[in-house]
């Protein structure tokens, strides 16, 4: 319905830097930035868990299926403190994410 996509937020983030936080640049910059890596090979790692196309439509299922992972490996009781944090980071920038998707949403924001 919207077909958001990763280089489409990138565009909107760009075009329009007011109505973000710098927070939410970081996490639309971080994906994207991702997705040129060169072993990337022109994917992202939505919150750090799911491997997408850079191009490819992100849904509300994405969205869902990367908090269902979050969920089953909230309990890291047996891991160093240095996984802990980057774990925490992932969900901190996947949040950030997820607040611009949702805005696109609710806003009826049009994406070019």
């Amino acid at each position: 319905m919207y077909n958001i996509t990763l280089p489409k937020l990138k565009k909107l983030i760009d075009t329009n830097p007011t109505i973000f936080t710098n927070e939410q640049h970081n996490a639309i910059n971080y994906y994207y930035g991702l997705s040129k890596q060169e072993w990337c090979l022109g994917h992202f790692y939505l919150g750090d868990q799911l491997k997408l196309p850079i191009d490819s439509e992100i849904t509300t299922n994405h969205i869902q299926k990367v908090i269902d992972i979050n969920k089953e490996k909230q309990s890291m009781s047996n891991c160093h403190s240095i996984e802990f944090y980057r774990f925490q980071t992932a969900i901190s920038k996947f949040n950030e994410f997820v607040s611009v998707f949702n805005r696109v949403i609710s806003e009826e924001i049009e994406l070019n």
